[in-house]
């Protein structure tokens, strides 16, 4: 849909608002953008961003790439490939793609980094909360401890592709019943591999939401940075905590919260961030955890594993690992952030909240 834009919203409940060219924040609307492209995948709504000579082919190519993309990462549809490993659990192992078995790595890689707080074997409960497929319930005790037995990232079985004899990759699940589920991780990878395409193909910089997960690289054409706007949990759409200008360099920035997808019953809310330890959603004392890190996948999948750490849990793994950097929105509206952030970090100075900045390990 090529043309200006004002706020380009996410469908999730913390929205990351995009300051594309015009965002109310800024100044600067015009005609600098040269394409954009929208389209639904991967249950979002994806809007795509380019600047520079070819944008919009480019673009086209993109949106086929994420297309695909989807039809591969998906653990829900019958043919694809993640769901043949679920389906042939207990048994024998099923071949991966190129990608599929990139997004597994990345998610066994976080699964490890945080003792399984991050599990892709996290399907069978998954399934039995049925959280945001419009078949929500609270599964009984019986239910929910024989789920809680099928999910173990570390019995996860993955054998990489050999390059010498051109065997293909392949993962096993050893127990019947087990099941994968790589929704925090794919749309992740999936934005790396837009903004792989498009530095690629020689654009300027571009601006990509997909469903939540923030990409940027480069500048706009007058060499301004872009603008990111994190929501206040309780707010509006336009109702922001804190603003981050995006260095020039490849910047994935992905929220997860307790108030994206949810149900209510008896007045307490039931939100998608499961614990692999419990079996419940994650109660942590975060409302959310926005992670920046110079790669999509993860981002993403940091993302989940932070929030069910929680706070302290969370921080003890950045000062460890490193390599990212983190936002965590407690619930009692603590504004945590990372010291790396402070370059392109501005606190709004919402009513109610206060800002505290956490430093590395000496």
């Amino acid at each position: 849909m090529p043309g200006n834009r004002g706020i380009l919203r996410t469908r999730r409940g913390l929205q990351v608002l995009l300051a594309a060219a015009c965002l109310p924040v800024l100044a600067g609307c015009g005609a600098s953008v040269q394409a954009n492209r929208d389209l639904f995948a991967m249950d979002a709504i994806c809007m795509l961003q380019a600047y520079g000579p070819g944008a919009r082919e480019s673009l086209d190519r993109v949106a086929a790439r994420i297309v695909e993309l989807e039809e591969a990462l998906t653990s829900r549809r019958p043919d694809s490939g993640f769901a043949a490993v679920s389906q042939a659990a207990g048994t024998a192992p099923a071949v991966l793609t190129d990608d599929q078995s990139r997004v597994l790595e990345a998610a066994l890689s976080v699964a490890a980094l945080s003792d399984g707080a991050l599990d892709p074997t996290i399907g069978p409960l998954s399934t039995l909360w049925g959280i945001g497929t419009g078949r929500e319930a609270i599964p009984d005790e019986a239910a929910l401890d024989a789920a809680r037995e099928l999910v173990d990232w570390r019995a996860l079985e993955l054998v990489p592709a050999d390059p010498d004899t051109g065997d293909p990759a392949t993962a096993r699940l050893p127990k019947a019943g087990m099941a994968l589920d790589l929704g925090a991780v794919a749309k992740g990878y999936v934005s790396g591999e837009a903004i792989r395409m498009l530095r690629a193909d020689g654009i300027h910089g571009a601006l990509l939401s997909l469903g939540g997960n923030v990409a940027t690289f480069g500048t706009k054409p007058d060499g301004s940075r872009f603008r990111i706007g994190l929501r206040d949990p309780d707010g509006e759409d336009t109702d922001y905590l804190a603003i981050l200008d995006a260095p020039g360099e490849a910047w994935y920035i992905v929220v997860s919260g307790d108030y994206e997808r949810y149900f209510v019953r008896d007045g307490v809310r039931y939100h998608h961030l499961l614990s692999p330890d419990t079996g419940f959603p994650a109660r942590t004392g975060l409302r959310a955890v926005a992670v920046v890190a110079g790669d999509g996948a993860l981002a993403d999948a940091l993302s989940t594993a932070l929030f069910v750490l929680g706070l302290d849990r969370g921080l003890a793994l950045w000062r460890e690992a490193g390599g990212f950097e983190a936002v965590f929105v407690t619930d009692d509206r603590r504004l945590v952030a990372t010291s790396g952030l402070r370059p392109s970090f501005r606190f709004l100075g919402k009513e109610g909240y206060r800002l505290i900045w956490e430093e590395p390990a000496p």
